[in-house]
């Protein structure tokens, strides 16, 4: 009787008496190498890195102590002998799996080891034996058989067999029938992949309309408020895209639109019952899927209730704090550090102490990672505060840049407390107004235009009246940055849409390549942090737009702005560089 399994279970049988007995098998024979290997190789390789160019790669790929990559099993061991082997037994096998592999080794190897492909009766042999798999299900795990009637379904019509081709069909739709659980969308909607959108599968309306029918009717259940199987929304979310784009590709807007609109309904009514947070999740999803397709009013119309769950998220939120103790000494011996020296040495040393350093939070954010594996893999969404998501923060390994930012958010909140300190203790009896405009105007950023501007700032800011100084100071930090790409000869305008020419904003004035060159990358990365990019403080967008929260304004905040102006401070003109023109060239 022949019973299902899988080909891993094939390779640990006969790979595992060798290990057992290494002592005594130290060279397994021929036969028994070919027949390790048959089993080793891993169907549907999904790296592409190879550069075999084959259907089937190695189980591993492990660098080596010289740093090469060594692949296993490896193409290179692969031999004409090794092939004749292989489609014997694809002959003498009794089990389908086992005649498959075999036939199939032979099929996808044949070209780069002996140089031409294989005869018709592999393909045969693979496709046949495939067809007999599906019908009785003789592989442990579905999603083999998926791919085995895959493989098949791309041999057939790669040697024009339309007998095979329409066999491979009918099964493909046969082993859906057989296997479909709504809620586990890989076990479902192959049948429109590999058949409605491959054109060269031949399909009549009666099939077509079937393949159709089925997702329109797993939908309807999928979306079914009174269906208490439904514990898996991304389904819900499979079948609508997939529906969505097919009616879309085929001009059907009507039903396009109801495919969308009964997701959206459901959608809806699940994030009323939700968790807050899980409920913004659904109608973000939402959201993002209506703009999409561009289904711009139905996006709109979820705003309100946007809003409303944003508030929910907010309110159900907790706390949660870390402390870290300093002892009082340490903090009067640092203080007493960095207050040391003429007016001048002081605020430069402050300008530089607390510019975050990029190398060392990259280190920071990689030793983080270490320690919290799980965290480093995971996605997070930033919440403004009103709920509302302003950010995504991707996986460490595709997101390193969101990462970085975050972290250096963080060590800012945590080293704004001794900023504070020691900037309360110049404000005692160290600095005033007059000595910090003449520190500051020391640079040819600053113009005597603006010295008014600058001087009400400062002065609201040592009041301690933080909601003007921030309103105030804020735009003139754009500006300087405005200045330095004026004086280095760059441009500063942008096209309008209406036809004009418009100022750069803040981010386009930081990517100039003559800001960076002179700001450096650890400046240019902490003003963005600081001022522009939604994943930090982002406090120039905040501000500008009106929605900055009045917790906000306070001295964490305004120190920075200080900060950052005793920074544009240390800018000053080298008069022994000229550029071509004569002219003098700026510089820090």
């Amino acid at each position: 009787m022949e019973e299902p399994f899988s080909e891993a279970a094939v390779f640990d049988a006969i790979n595992g008496p060798i290990r057992k007995n290494q002592e005594i098998i130290s060279e397994p024979g021929y036969d028994i190498l070919a027949e390790l290997m048959a089993f080793g190789f891993c169907e549907n390789y999904p790296d592409r890195n190879t550069g075999w160019g084959t259907y089937y790669g190695p189980m591993l790929v492990l660098k080596n102590k010289q740093g090469q990559f060594e692949e296993s099993p490896s193409i290179q061991m692969v031999t004409k002998d090794m092939l004749d082997y292989w489609l014997k037994r694809s002959k003498e096998a009794k089990h389908p799996l086992l005649r498959l592999r075999y036939a199939d080794l032979v099929l996808d190897f044949s070209n780069i080891v002996i140089g031409h492909r294989s005869e018709l009766e592999t393909y045969y042999t693979v496709i046949d034996q495939s067809l007999i798999i599906a019908d009785k299900r003789l592989s442990e795990f579905d999603v083999d058989i998926i791919a085995k009637l895959e493989r098949a379904l791309s041999l057939a019509l790669s040697i024009n067999d339309r007998r095979r081709i329409e066999a491979v069909r009918d099964s493909i739709i046969a082993f859906e029938d057989k296997i479909a659980d709504d809620n586990k969308p890989g076990l479902w909607g192959f049948a429109f992949r590999l058949l409605v959108e491959n054109k060269k599968v031949p399909l009549n309306e009666a099939i077509r309309t079937k393949i159709i029918t089925d997702l329109e009717s797993r939908l309807l259940r999928l979306t079914d408020p009174n269906n208490p199987e439904n514990i898996y929304p991304n389904a819900a979310e499979s079948v609508a895209v997939t529906l969505a784009n097919y009616y879309r590709k085929n001009n059907n807007i009507p039903e396009f639109h109801k495919v969308l609109k009964q997701y959206g309904d459901f959608c809806v009514k699940q994030a009323e019952n939700a968790y807050p947070l899980v409920g913004q999740a659904f109608l973000m999803k939402l959201y993002e899927i209506y703009r999409e397709y561009g289904m711009k009013t139905e996006a709109d119309a979820l705003n309100m209730q946007l809003q409303d769950v944003g508030q929910k998220v907010i309110t159900n939120m907790k706390r949660i704090s870390h402390e870290v103790k300093i002892s009082n000494e340490d903090i009067e011996n640092y203080l007493s550090a960095m207050t040391e020296g003429s007016l001048e040495q002081i605020l430069s040393k402050i300008a530089i102490q607390y510019i975050p350093d990029k190398s060392r939070t990259i280190k920071q954010v990689e030793d983080l990672s270490k320690r919290t594996v799980m965290l480093s893999h995971i996605s997070r969404v930033l919440l403004d505060h009103e709920g509302r998501p302003v950010a995504h923060i991707g996986p460490l390994e595709s997101d390193p840049d969101g990462h970085l930012i975050q972290q250096i958010s963080q060590n800012m909140k945590i080293s704004s407390m001794l900023l504070h300190l020691i900037i309360d203790k110049l404000k005692q009896n160290i600095i005033n107004v007059d000595n910090l405009l003449a520190f500051i105007y020391q640079s040819p950023l600053y113009d005597d235009k603006k010295k008014q501007i600058f001087t009400a700032g400062l002065d609201t800011y040592l009041k301690g009246n933080y909601l003007v100084a921030i309103h105030i100071l804020t735009p003139q930090i754009e500006e300087l940055i405005r200045t330095l790409v004026r004086l280095t000869s760059g441009p500063i305008y942008k096209p309008s849409r209406h036809g004009g020419l418009m100022l750069k904003n803040f981010e386009d004035l930081l990517a100039d390549d003559r800001v960076r060159a002179i700001l450096g990358e650890d400046v240019t990365l902490y003003l963005r942090t600081l001022y522009s990019d939604q994943r930090g403080w982002n406090i120039r967008n905040s501000l500008c737009h009106g929605i900055m929260p009045i917790g906000s304004f306070d001295s964490a905040v305004a120190d920075r702005i200080l900060h950052t102006l005793l920074l544009f401070a240390l800018i000053r003109y080298e008069e022994t560089q000229k550029n071509e023109s004569g002219n003098s060239v700026i510089s820090s």
